[in-house]
């Protein structure tokens, strides 16, 4: 009996610490993990903001890569200003209603830094989910970077995830 017991809880041991892609949010000021979610090569996630200069939308689209790292695919935005792209003769410039879209090639980083700000509106949303990232306290840095962790972890932090929103909601 002990020995059909203990073979499926080392397969279940084995498959628990398992290491699984994920992609993580994190506040780097409090150490703090703000979303983990198992993450395949292909996927894109996307980083919203109100330009601080401009005032426009601005969105930058970001995929996974076959080494874990995070590329640059597109920027989204309406309007020409400080600190955004203006030379529309580009190729990888294209123009959908009264949005620029620029496909970028070639840009691939480890992790995505980002600094908070209230202003701003920095939101990261992934696969229907979304971090209001301005929410966090200003001037801390969030960081975004895909990292191998076991699986249980993964499982654990989205079921914390997932009962710290319902308990959220049903407080309001």
């Amino acid at each position: 009996m002990r020995k059909g017991f203990l073979i499926p809880l080392l397969l279940l041991v084995l498959v628990a610490f398992f290491p699984l892609s994920s992609l993580e949010v994190r506040d780097l000021d409090e150490n703090k993990p703000l979303f983990i979610s198992p993450v395949t090569k292909g996927e894109t996630f996307e980083i919203r903001y109100i330009h601080s200069v401009e005032k426009i939308p601005v969105a930058g689209i970001f995929r996974v890569n076959d080494g874990n790292r995070i590329e640059v695919v597109e920027s989204i935005f309406s309007s020409y200003g400080a600190g955004l792209p203006s030379d529309t003769s580009r190729e990888d410039i294209t123009f959908e209603g009264d949005r620029m879209r620029i496909r970028h090639r070639g840009i691939a980083m480890d992790r995505l830094r980002i600094f908070i700000s209230p202003f701003t509106h920095q939101q990261f949303i992934y696969s229907g989910d979304k971090v209001e990232l301005s929410s966090i306290t200003e001037g801390h840095i969030v960081e975004i970077k895909v990292r191998k962790i076991p699986l249980f972890w993964c499982w654990g932090s989205r079921l914390y995830d997932l009962l710290r929103r319902g308990i959220s909601q049903s407080s309001r």
